[in-house]
């Protein structure tokens, strides 16, 4: 029985790493970053982005690090519970969450409960006998 669990927490194991892999190289694979976008919005409304600051951007974000190292980082700082910052909502990705964890727990236990229930009452009423 525990060479089971310990196959199974490998296998686990490998499935997490795969998908983060997956998931990586998903959020990579289009053309561009966010911060090139970025750097092309304020273009567009006629402000002028120094390089110095844009080197200081790419190196603060690891954009300037190979995709291998990218990953590391990112896997790292997920780990010690650094989600990032989300540059659409212009908050840390942790509070985000945080704020919508909550009402998406408690769907999801009404979600596993309201069957029960249905089951219950449409079993009562159709008196099921074997």
């Amino acid at each position: 029985m525990l060479y089971y669990f310990i196959r199974r927490f490998l296998y686990m194991v490998f499935v997490l790493v795969l998908i983060s892999v997956v998931a990586f190289i998903i959020v990579q694979l289009p053309p561009g970053d966010y911060l090139t976008t970025y750097i092309m919005q304020l273009a567009e409304t006629g402000e002028v982005v120094d390089e110095a600051i844009i080197a200081s951007l790419r190196k603060r974000y690891g954009l300037d690090l190979p995709m291998y190292q990218q990953y590391f980082m990112w896997i790292g700082k997920m780990f010690h519970g650094d989600f990032g910052r989300s540059f659409d909502w212009n908050r840390e990705v942790s509070d985000l969450i945080a704020q919508r964890l909550p009402l998406t727990i408690t769907i999801s236990l009404f979600a596993l409960e309201f069957p029960k229930y249905h089951l219950a009452t449409n079993g009562a009423l159709k008196h099921i006998s074997p």
